[in-house]
């Protein structure tokens, strides 16, 4: 996994890419779907999102689902809307919902069964007990995974699932891309994840100072002094005034165009 090293105190900034992602979904699928047809469900396919960049009506009320003996905190959580997973399926096996005791019991053996079927999937003992307490971390880079389980009936919320990024490493490390024949990319850097972002640089070329007359009285054709010395190199940072100097560069010409030739300056 390529974390960015950070201070002891802080957590490794992780990120998963795309291909990552539907290598996740393509993996979790085929349980997903052999389980719903045991059971007699319809099952949709299988979407998989970094849990900042989910869709809003996977905020729902998280409960504890998986996590590992004596953990402080679990490595999975579940939510479905305004329901407990069991509900979700019982009101799929039962017309009207009239599920009954008998009925809450399948479903919630059907919902037990995948459980522990995931939990093995992803190299985890089926969790006995869960932690009490403990939130899922959804924040951008924490590498947390939420994974949307929809139905062939549009009316039966989804199921989400909530996964810690050391959760679904292990399955993720040992994937390949069926293309490349490659492994495929487990987690992007900061700046891997951000390379493609449009950077606007200014140049600044000097300062010069003039008092309201002289400024009021400037004609076509004037030749304004600026503090800079030609053979100082000019300063490039980004478009905005407050952000630190990127680098230094000579004023020049390529192509029919003015261009920056950058320089080592002092301390870069």
């Amino acid at each position: 996994m390529n974390d960015i090293p950070l201070p002891e105190q802080h957590t490794p900034l992780r990120w998963w890419s795309a291909p990552a992602l539907d290598t996740l979904s393509r993996r979790i699928e085929p349980v997903w779907r052999a389980w719903a047809a045991r059971w007699d469900l319809p099952a949709e396919p299988v979407e998989s999102f970094n849990a900042h960049e989910a869709p809003a009506n996977a905020s729902a009320e998280w409960q504890p689902w998986q996590a590992d003996a004596c953990a402080a905190t679990p490595w999975a959580w579940v939510a479905a809307a305004q329901d407990t997973p069991a509900g979700v399926i019982a009101g799929l096996m039962f017309a009207h919902g009239n599920a009954g005791p008998v009925g809450t019991e399948v479903a919630g053996r059907a919902w037990r069964e995948f459980s522990d079927e995931l939990a093995s999937l992803l190299g985890r003992a089926p969790s006995a007990e869960l932690p009490s307490f403990g939130r899922p971390r959804s924040a951008a880079w924490s590498g947390s995974v939420r994974v949307r389980l929809a139905w062939g009936r549009g009316e039966a919320p989804s199921l989400w699932l909530h996964l810690t990024a050391d959760s679904v490493a292990p399955m993720l490390r040992d994937s390949r891309r069926p293309w490349q024949g490659q492994m495929a990319p487990i987690t992007a850097s900061v700046l891997g994840a951000m390379a493609h972002q449009p950077v606007t640089l200014r140049v600044e070329l000097g300062t010069t100072e003039l008092d309201l007359g002289t400024l009021q009285s400037l004609r076509v054709g004037d030749v304004l002094t600026l503090s800079h010395r030609l053979d100082a190199p000019l300063t490039l940072r980004p478009a905005d005034a407050q952000a630190p100097v990127a680098c230094a560069g000579h004023l020049g010409a390529r192509n029919g165009r003015r261009a920056i030739e950058v320089v080592r300056s002092h301390g870069n």
